[in-house]
This record gives structure tokens, sequence and C-alpha cells, in this order.
């Protein structure tokens, strides 16, 4: 129980809508070590946020943020700013726990701040090392320029086609010298992927602020880059050593049910996932949706409360 007491989290939480049950995830999370840093996009209407969570203690609001459109660098700047936040409080935290508002918990709250607090010095991450050989598709996504255009259209640079008019892009864009090839991750970080769903330990926040601190070129490196979300923090972490950072448990114990097919990705979770939910072995799952389905939350609610 002593650990207990002694154990803190700062919980970032990135929301951009549904603020009841950004609430829900609240009251479940809270004990005596708890403090929330909500990290609203750009996009929402913070007020309501405000007013829906304005009577719970320990809550406070992000004051920069970032539009978080799906796949773009603000996304990871919006994680970056709710880093930083926590950081200037002094908020003399453990670990620092990165979930997004339509996260849920799949045990009781004991169970996820014990396992937390039994590994105070380490990380949870989830990591898979990327080449060449076995993920193509993810080097491109940071070995190639994703140029973001409006009405969300993009130029991915070089393009690998016969396309006359993409051949003409090619050209004018290595005409320019503002992108030059091949492009090479700052410092020569061998590439990671995984989860942006991230939990870090105090020395692991502290190394990556380091990072950013003294390597401008990494963070601006990535603001051309497709889902950088997904590869930014492990690419920092996964290069360093432990001493820099503390250990790092590849895991994030969040249940995100992709085994099915990619166009039901967005679905919410609901009561016909139950059993995959509870069998799962995590701690936590995404998402969750109100208005789609409140009685997979209440279930979880009463068998876990």
């Amino acid at each position: 129980m002593k650990m207990i007491d002694e154990y803190k989290v700062a919980y970032l939480i990135m929301v951009h809508k549904q603020p009841a049950l950004v609430r829900r995830l609240i009251e479940r999370l809270q004990f005596s070590g708890s403090s929330f840093w909500i990290q609203v996009d750009a996009k929402a209407d913070i007020t309501l946020f405000i007013k829906e969570l304005q009577d719970l203690k320990n809550v406070f609001f992000v004051e920069n943020r970032c539009n978080g459109d799906w796949g773009w660098f603000p996304f990871v700047q919006g994680n970056i700013e709710g880093i930083k936040a926590i950081q200037k409080s002094g908020y003399n935290y453990d670990h620092l726990v990165i979930l997004s508002g339509q996260d849920y918990l799949l045990c009781n709250n004991m169970e996820l701040v014990n396992r937390l607090a039994k590994n105070k010095a380490a990380s949870f991450v989830h990591w898979v090392k990327v080449t060449e050989d076995n993920n193509a598709h993810l080097t491109d996504r940071v070995l190639k320029y994703h140029i973001k255009l409006p009405l969300k259209k993009k130029i991915v640079y070089p393009y690998a086609t016969h396309s006359l008019t993409k051949k003409i892009i090619n050209k004018a864009l290595a005409v320019t010298g503002a992108y030059p090839l091949p492009r090479v991750i700052p410092g020569n970080r061998a590439l990671y992927f995984g989860s942006n769903w991230l939990r870090f330990s105090r020395k692991a926040v502290h190394y990556i602020l380091k990072v950013l601190q003294e390597e401008p070129d990494y963070p601006a490196f990535f603001k051309s880059t497709l889902l950088a979300e997904e590869h930014f923090f492990q690419t920092i972490l996964l290069n360093a050593t432990e001493e820099e950072t503390g250990p790092i448990i590849n895991s994030n114990f969040t249940f995100c049910h992709w085994k099915r097919a990619p166009e039901l990705y967005p679905v919410p979770l609901g009561m016909s996932d139950l059993d995959l939910l509870l069998n799962s072995g995590d701690l936590l799952a995404r998402k969750f949706d109100l208005t789609a389905d409140t009685q997979i939350l209440d279930y979880l609610d009463q068998k876990f409360a």
C-alpha cells in the first residue's frame, strides 16, 4: 500500500469530441496520485470540455493547442505541448501516460496503478524496428517527403511512378533544392514504429525533452512525414541506451481491434466485442463512443468497480 500512496501519474488526454466520455474516463482513472492534463484539438470547442470537467479535481487544460488532423505532425506537437505543460507545472509524477479521450479501462483502476507503480523506472512503449525488407510501406512514411496541400491533398516526393504529372512534380521539387535525397533521420537513427499511446517514465520524458532541445532538426524532419505519431517517440527512445531512458517494456497494454477489415477500423467498440476485450489481457482499450454504445461502458463499470 505504501508503494501506491507514494506513486503519482500524470495523464495527458488527447481529445476532440465527447466531453461526457472524457469525464467518465477521468472518473474511472482518479486516485490519490493522479492528475490530468487535457489537450483539446484546436478544431474543437474547448468551452464544452471546460464546462463538463470544471468540478473535477486536478484537471488542467493545455494552453498551446494544435490541429490534430489525422496523419500529420501537429498531433505529435500536441503531445509535445502537453508534455511541456506537465513539466512546467512542477508536478512530481512517476509516469506520464498519454491516452485518447476514447480510451477506457478493462480492469479495476488499482490494477492499472499497480502495474505502473511496480515498474516505476520503466516506460511501456509498443515498438517494432522498421527495415526496407520487412516494412517498406512504413519506411516510405518517413523516408519520403509528405507535403500537405489544401482540401486534404498531398504530395509524396519522390513519386515512384511513370505518370507524366508526377514525373514533373519530382523534377520541380528536385530543382528547388529544398527536399534533399536520400532522407536520413537526424542522428542517423534507425526507424521504429509503434502505437502512439505511450506510457513514459520520468527519466524517458527528460531524455525526450533533451533531444527536442538539443536537436531542433529532429522534430523539423518529422514535419514532412506521414503518421509521425507512430514513429516519433519510438525512434527517439529505441536509439538511446537504457542508461539514458530507463527500461522500455514493449507493450502499452491497450487493446485496439485491428483484426478486422480495414474499413471497419473506425467502428467503435461495443458489446459485440466483449469477449475479445475481456480475453485480451489488456488493461485499456480504444476506441469507444457514447453515441454508438453505452452498454459496453456500463458493463465495464459494473464488472471492474
